[in-house]
């Protein structure tokens, strides 16, 4: 059992919740709601791109964490360098996108430079395109 949701049911790797469940019946069919998760807003950030560099933020390392909490999501993110001349509009980019998830009702998006970022955070496959190694 989730500890967000007092019934859980995993249907092609969608985890559901209903509110109410008498003992021994089956889950309702009408009226579930969809349980947010970390892996879904991560997946749906990589739309966010950093385009001096043509990579989402995932890939590139710009993404330290997801937050979720029920429907609210703190995303924790860094930029390239200080003086990325692209930071506002990533961070809108992050903000719209989020909120975008039909679960989101509320999304914080916080910029940090602890740990700084180094090419060394980002993916195998970005390294190789970007001639990191």
């Amino acid at each position: 059992m989730c500890t967000r949701c007092n019934w859980v049911r995993f249907v092609d790797g969608i985890h559901f919740f209903a509110r109410e469940r008498r003992e021994g019946s089956a889950p309702p069919r009408l009226g579930w709601t969809r349980c947010l998760r970390r892996k879904q807003v991560v997946d749906a950030l990589r739309a966010v791109e950093d385009p001096e560099l043509g990579m989402d933020i995932v890939e590139l390392g710009l993404l330290y964490d997801v937050e979720v909490e029920g429907p609210k999501v703190k995303v924790i993110h860094t930029l390239t360098s200080m003086g990325c001349p692209v930071g506002p509009m990533i961070q809108e980019n992050i903000d719209q996108i989020a909120r975008s998830m039909p679960e989101v009702e509320d999304v914080e998006v916080e910029l940090t430079w602890d740990p700084p970022w180094s090419p060394e955070k980002m993916s195998d496959d970005a390294k190789f395109i970007l001639g990191f190694g």
